[in-house]
């Protein structure tokens, strides 16, 4: 159909779908943010970058969803990036300030589950939990890679470890009972 309207109409076509695609695409993110629906933000402001990979608004938006969606590390590539480009920027030094925010709450809750995590296994053993343990936990909380899976799964394997463990015991406990 487009063919048909012949080459010059096909040109200035695509030109004018090539002058939208950017404004459209950064509009869209910009509405993923604030509805909070941070992947979907994410994947318009990478549409614009695969055109423009050094957009300012893209690389601003795109950091922020990263944010939000606990990729710090990818946030933190954005970010700074877009600071490369245009360092006077204050929403991309804002976002910085809002990086190294939610990277400190994410840290402290890290922190705040392990230390859960091990007064629970020490609870169910009957013991205090050592000094020695606590900074172990601590440690063990730091985020490795900064990304939200790879800490959701040094978590899941926490907790089948804690639970093999207690399953062991109790297995040992009803073994000892059978024998007398």
């Amino acid at each position: 159909m487009i063919k048909d309207l012949g080459p010059d109409r096909v040109d200035k076509l695509q030109e004018i779908v090539d002058q939208v695609f950017i404004p459209c695409n950064l509009n869209m993110s910009l509405c993923y943010l604030k509805l909070k629906g941070y992947s979907t933000a994410v994947h318009f402001a990478t549409e614009v970058l695969n055109k423009d990979e050094k957009n300012i608004k893209a690389l601003y938006r795109r950091g922020t969803a990263y944010i939000y969606l606990s990729e710090f590390e990818k946030a933190k590539e954005d970010l700074k990036l877009a600071n490369s480009v245009a360092p006077e920027d204050k929403d991309v030094q804002q976002a910085f300030e809002l990086l190294k925010t939610k990277k400190k709450q994410s840290s402290e809750k890290e922190k705040m589950l392990s230390r859960k995590i091990l007064e629970e296994v020490s609870f169910s053993e009957g013991r205090e939990i050592s000094p020695q343990s606590q900074s172990t936990a601590q440690e063990n909380s730091k985020p490795k890679s900064g990304g939200f899976l790879d800490r959701l799964n040094g978590i899941r394997t926490t907790f089948r470890n804690i639970f093999h463990k207690i399953c062991r015991r109790k297995a040992k406990k009803n073994l000892s009972l059978i024998h007398i």
